[in-house]
């Protein structure tokens, strides 16, 4: 009999324990005790070079603590980190990207070097990178402005350096501006959005080469001038932010459904609004953030705003709470950490001659999707985009 109620004590002390670390508070809470860390790009328009920050989150909230900085090329831009330790920088100013190694057990980059972007007539502007499981690397090319000499760019990674090398041929020519590429969940598609058509351009992708094809019906409508993309863990359903920076009244999100088959994409519902001109998208199971950047002259200011997903449509509804108000404009890139607990919103101050601007983190209730700020920390001149490893 001792040893049954030994037994049953030791039981229910796991439980509260359980309980306890269930707790919204924690942003460890849940999933591998594993160390997260952060990437950031930062930028002031044109200087001889840009910077990726490297940042630890704390182990009990959502704080960050700065590492260390990284000098890479001018206007550094989106950023993509693939898990084996190697990260990607596209710098959209000397049409080239910059690549790194990551050690994990340390939170240090190792130059790697750059590589640049061939493209289908002038200089390219590498913005938006995808990573495929199988070492294809897909860049989109958002062309000069005015241009219409877009493509994607292909590359292979070495699986023991991370160094890219250009396939043969170097680049998917599709003319126009194409901003940010994403991956379906299970690597057999790439969906890219084309800023100058309004379109999202579909392709299944070759498992043994990484090449890609274009599907039956090749591109399908979006909102005006599309910016960034994301794929739903459940690999069922996609998310574009409408940038509307001509102010025609149409900013607003995107949403589609994948057929399994066949990797098409159809509208789910019309598109939800959403702020002033929104750029940045973070995705979890359950709801979606989206950063409305504000304007370039600063008379409308940034913000944050939540959506819950209908886990049998994908359908998107705001959340109760709706949105933030961040206190100006230049809300470029977000993301959420692990356990979806944290959420970063990475907010420039938009000025072609100032350095300024933060990571802005808030707390997120993971059963309504509430925010709550935690704090803000310093990024470098201008911070751009953000992506979390572990």
């Amino acid at each position: 009999m001792k040893t049954i109620i030994i037994y049953i004590s030791l039981l229910l002390s796991a439980i509260f324990l359980m309980n306890c670390q269930n707790d919204e508070g924690s942003s460890a809470a849940s999933g591998s005790s594993t160390t997260q860390y952060a990437f950031v790009t930062s930028f002031i328009f044109n200087a001889a070079s840009g910077q990726v920050i490297v940042f630890r989150k704390n182990a009990d909230n959502c704080g960050f603590t700065q590492l260390a900085t990284y000098a890479v090329g001018r206007n550094a831009f989106d950023l993509a980190y693939d898990f084996d330790g190697f990260l990607y920088v596209g710098n959209d100013g000397d049409g080239d990207v910059s690549m790194f190694s990551f050690d994990k057990s340390n939170g240090t980059l190792t130059d790697r070097g750059r590589v640049n972007q061939s493209s289908n007539g002038d200089a390219s502007v590498p913005y938006g990178i995808a990573i495929h499981p199988s070492g294809f690397v897909y860049i989109a090319d958002g062309s000069r402005s005015g241009s219409l000499t877009g493509s994607i760019g292909l590359f292979n990674q070495n699986s023991t350096t991370g160094v890219l090398t250009a396939q043969t041929p170097a680049f998917l020519n599709t003319g126009g501006q194409m901003y940010f590429p994403v991956l379906s969940t299970n690597g057999n598609y790439l969906y890219v959005t084309r800023y100058d058509t309004d379109q999202v351009y579909q392709y299944s992708v070759n498992s043994s080469t990484g090449a890609l094809s274009a599907l039956g019906t090749a591109t399908i409508a979006s909102g005006n001038q599309p910016w960034e993309i994301v794929a739903h863990p459940s690999g069922n359903y996609i998310y574009v932010t409408n940038h509307d920076a001509d102010n025609s009244g149409t900013d607003s999100i995107s949403q589609y459904s994948i057929n399994s088959s066949t990797g098409q994409l159809s509208q789910i519902a019309t598109a939800v609004t959403s702020g002033n001109n929104p750029i940045g998208l973070a995705v979890n199971q359950n709801f979606l953030f989206a950063g409305s950047f504000g304007n370039n002259v600063g008379t409308v200011s940034g913000g944050v705003y939540g959506y819950s997903i209908n886990q049998s449509t994908g359908a998107l509804t705001a959340t109760a709470q709706g949105s933030v108000a961040l206190a100006a404009p230049g809300v470029y890139g977000l993301q959420l950490d692990r356990d979806g607990r944290c959420l970063y919103v990475a907010r420039s101050n938009y000025n072609t001659t100032s350095a300024g601007g933060d990571i802005t983190i808030y707390n997120v209730n993971t059963t309504t999707g509430e925010l709550t700020l935690h704090g803000n920390i310093a990024a470098g001149n201008g911070p751009r985009f953000i992506k979390m490893a572990w």
